[in-house]
């Protein structure tokens, strides 16, 4: 859309009216903290909030810096495995900004390779930014996900997360490990069936990286993915 006091170009984000996935106000619950919890950080690797409200038919939206490029995933597949420099720069910028959210008392509890977006900022290649802080959960906050359930992506949570445990800054820590696992070797560790793959986060040790990339990662970069994906947070 094109913000006409500020004369610019936004992506725009609105709730949908049609959802019944969950009690509406439950999702605009939802919907209000991941304005406000994501207008609080000012790291330059997270998606800016320029705006929100509600339309006069009762739609909610908020407005964000409209970013070209491309998430994560959809760069892996189609270049596949990333050169590993390559894969900690981009992966570096997304550490860097959860440091600031987790600071805050912050967890996203949905990082994936589709919720971090490559980019192009200021003539800049390969800026990454931290997206969807939808399920995002803040210190002081009334949680929104019931206890014993789980709410994220499986094949990117942490093992305390699919056991609908508490979660804490180490499981954005796990996931990010195995956004990183996936750009290195163009796949996650665990894939199949949603329920299979909770399975094997939970009890499984991954692949070391030198089973999928034989000799092209370097040792220091191996023992930094398997600290991540420790399943002691």
């Amino acid at each position: 859309a094109r913000d006409g006091s500020l004369e610019r170009e936004v992506a725009v984000k609105i709730l949908s009216a049609d959802d019944d996935s969950e009690p509406r106000e439950v999702r605009l619950q939802r919907f209000e903290r991941e304005v406000l919890a994501t207008s609080r950080l000012a790291h330059p690797n997270t998606v800016r909030i320029y705006d929100f409200g509600v339309t006069d038919d009762g739609l909610f939206w908020y407005a964000m810096e409209l970013l070209e490029g491309e998430p994560l995933g959809s760069l892996v597949r189609r270049e596949g495995a990333l050169e590993p420099g390559r894969a900690v720069h981009l992966l570096a910028q997304a550490a860097r900004a959860l440091a600031e959210a987790h600071a805050l008392g912050m967890v996203h509890r949905d990082l994936k390779p589709d919720n971090l977006f490559v980019s192009v900022v200021g003539g800049e290649p390969d800026f990454l930014k931290v997206l969807d802080f939808g399920i995002v959960k803040a210190e002081g906050h009334v949680e929104l996900t019931k206890t014993g359930t789980f709410a994220g992506t499986p094949a990117y949570a942490s093992p305390e997360q699919l056991s609908g445990e508490s979660v804490t800054p180490a499981s954005d820590v796990y996931s990010l490990g195995i956004v990183l696992f996936f750009a290195l070797t163009g796949t996650p560790p665990f894939e199949g069936e949603s329920a299979r793959v909770a399975v094997e986060h939970i009890q499984r040790d991954p692949p070391r990286l030198d089973e999928r990339t034989p000799g092209l990662v370097a040792p220091d970069l191996e023992v930094i993915v398997a600290r991540c994906l420790s399943k002691s947070p």
